[in-house]
């Protein structure tokens, strides 16, 4: 992080935007943007505040891009995509908030540990390929992918972030001309900077990136020492990736990625020259033995607490416990049988009498409407008044059943939404009409207020719902509603007052929302 700050950056220092996100230090600075360390006083926790650099972006237009691109890059929820939390901003300055990742970057784990074995390489070349085709298909491009932008997390594997504002930065490049020539540089070797296509110019970028992990540095050795150290197929899919012509490069990320996944299952061409830091492990005969012996443990185990429930099955004693409790139990009858075998027998059909009476619980449950549990299909955000988008890439959070994620809506000015609009929401869609009997918000928001609707499936306008089933009025807190007597398949929750908490930056928060 940078430790210094110049005179501009100073004034950000410990600002607070929408209320809650205290920049509290400078992370990096880039063409028209800065990335802040900053304090969710909300959630207590770091998060990370890309903004736009009031010192750089001076007009209307500017303001404008950002937005634009800002919502865009907010949609994306993808495993290996940083998420975007929040859009927030201030009085001279656009800011979105990303989560926070302290990892190591790839560019720094390849310069401290060196090439990377073909297994791992391809691996976190399949993580991030599926990363850009996801963001691909919905329109946006990184445009800017390299080892610094690929964060490897234990737990998580590679997260890529810096997707977006490259119109945005461009345009601040073209008036302001920023822009270092070390970072020029180190862009030139992971950018096709005359690529006039983003789709070939994010493949491209990913063909550099498998080659740097294959070879561990930005000097890349000729092609005849290359080919010795990589598979020839593989090193063939890299050059395709990488071609100088942009009509010779593969036509999508999906393309690329399944033909190294042929490549690396299909040949059998030994690895040389690559530091394998992750070698399978070789057979262990003492591993199997002390396995066996384990499960041979456990079975005698088992086998003896049978035996102490229930006696021998193989013993002839007629005074036997478990001769003693099937007698007490069944019906005294004489019998030439063999006591074992009577005793089985009996034992067997007292069992059975059991399993009948179990299936018989189960099937009257089974049948039962009152016992039908609710499925719920999913949960969307409901924003047919403004611009039709309420943070959908936080819906899911409705539904974890984890009260530390939240849904929020968009940050607005007041409590009645700015006066822009008469309410916002969220639509929970459950598999089928069922009959209802309450729903329960959860939320830590105080003083907000709130209709319920029910349809048989969800609506696009609000009209379309027809007259609000349930109203909340000022609640402290989690709210319920009865719903005793209808039945729908779709319920929407209506906000039309955000809450007591004072301006500026207002907006709904819930962890959960049930339907029964």
């Amino acid at each position: 992080m940078t430790e210094s700050f110049n005179s501009d950056t100073r004034i950000l220092l410990g600002r607070k935007l929408s209320g809650r996100y205290v920049l509290t230090s400078l992370i990096s600075s880039e063409s028209g943007t800065q990335t802040w360390l900053a304090k969710d006083l909300v959630l207590s926790r770091e998060v990370a505040v890309v903004l736009t650099n009031p010192f750089q972006v001076i007009n209307s237009d500017h303001i404008s891009l950002f937005r634009k691109e800002a919502k865009l890059i907010s949609r994306l929820n993808h495993p290996s995509i940083i998420t975007v939390l929040d859009t927030t901003g201030d009085e001279d300055l656009e800011a979105i908030v990303i989560e926070l990742v302290k990892e190591e970057t790839l560019f720094d784990y390849v310069e401290r540990t060196g090439p990377l074995s073909l297994t791992l390489a391809l691996q976190i070349t399949k993580q991030i390929g599926d990363a850009l085709s996801y963001a691909h298909e919905k329109g946006v491009f990184h445009e800017n992918l390299d080892p610094k932008h690929i964060f490897l997390c234990p737990d998580r594997g590679p997260q890529v972030s810096g997707f977006g504002f490259n119109k945005f930065k461009s345009l601040i490049d073209i008036e302001l001309k920023t822009g270092t020539q070390d970072e020029t540089n180190f862009r030139s070797d992971f950018i096709d900077m005359t690529s006039a296509s983003t789709t070939h110019a994010d493949i491209f970028s990913l063909g550099k990136i498998l080659q740097y992990m294959l070879v561990g540095s930005l000097n890349i050795p000729r092609k005849n020492l290359f080919s010795k150290s990589v598979k020839k197929e593989i090193l063939k899919s890299i050059e395709k990736a990488t071609a100088g012509e942009v009509t010779e490069r593969y036509s999508s990320v999906v393309d690329f990625i399944d033909d190294l996944e042929e490549e690396s299952t299909n040949t059998n061409i030994p690895e040389e020259g690559i530091d394998e830091n992750q070698n399978s492990k070789p057979f262990d005969p003492n591993t199997y033995i002390t396995k066996f012996l384990l499960t041979g443990f456990v079975f005698f185990l088992v086998l003896g607490i049978v035996f102490a429930a229930n006696g021998n099955p193989f013993s002839s004693d007629d005074n036997s416990e478990p001769a003693e409790i099937v007698q007490a139990t069944a019906t005294p009858e004489a019998s030439d049988t063999d006591p074992i075998e009577q005793t089985e027998t009996e034992a067997g059909s007292i069992q059975t009498g059991n399993d009948s009476e179990v299936n018989s619980e189960l099937s009257d449950t089974e049948v039962s409407p009152i016992f039908e549990m609710v499925s719920v299909l999913g949960a969307d955000d409901f924003d047919p008044l403004g611009d039709g988008v309420e943070h959908p890439e936080l819906i899911d959070n409705l539904l974890d059943e984890d009260p530390e994620t939240i849904w929020y809506s968009e940050t607005y000015a007041n409590r009645s939404m700015g006066g822009l609009k008469d309410g916002v929401g969220v639509v929970i869609e459950l598999k089928k009409p069922y009959e209802l009997q309450r729903v329960a918000i959860e939320t830590a928001n105080t003083g907000w207020s709130g209709e319920i609707f029910v349809a048989n499936a969800p609506q696009s306008a609000l009209a379309a719902w027809g007259a609000s089933v349930g109203s909340i009025t000022s609640s402290q807190g989690n709210a319920t509603v009865d719903l005793t007597g209808l039945t729908g398949g779709a319920v929407l929750v209506w906000f039309t007052d955000l809450g007591d908490k004072p301006p500026p930056g207002i907006r709904m928060e819930i962890s959960g929302i049930e339907v029964s």
